[in-house]
């Protein structure tokens, strides 16, 4: 299916969720406002295609000692969080809120064992690219 039938398709439900397979994150880019990242049949990611650009937005993952007791979503520039027994997941909304999570958690008391951050479509570009080699 082309971009342009796609697009077609998405207009044709009127907003509503549409589920589309494809292994181009160019062409989801011009017909969703969302994307979500499926791993073994579970959603792992959703993520914006808004036009920000990669420093705008992105993924911090920390993994700690412990998860502070804190309400990261109250932080600046967080957009959403998740807690798992050693890990943050945290989605951050501009440039700065990337210092500010880290700043918070540490702050906390929380011992920060390792950073990563990913960008805006790096899950989803990670996850096509290792499934097509």
């Amino acid at each position: 299916m082309s971009a342009l039938e796609m697009n077609d398709l998405t207009k044709q439900y009127g907003g509503r969720p549409v589920v589309v397979a494809s292994r181009r994150p160019a062409v989801l880019e011009r017909i969703a406002d969302r994307v979500g990242v499926l791993e073994a049949g579970e959603l792992i990611d959703v993520q914006r295609v808004d036009g920000r650009t990669v420093d705008d937005e992105a993924t911090v993952r920390l993994r700690v000692d412990r998860v502070p007791s804190m309400d990261l979503e109250a932080i600046p520039g967080v957009e959403s969080a998740t807690e798992r027994s050693d890990e943050l997941i945290v989605r951050v909304s501009d440039a700065d809120g990337k210092a500010t999570i880290v700043l918070e958690v540490a702050h906390a008391g929380a011992a920060i064992h390792d950073l990563a951050v990913a960008a805006l479509d790096e899950p989803y570009r990670q996850r096509t690219t290792d499934s097509e080699r």
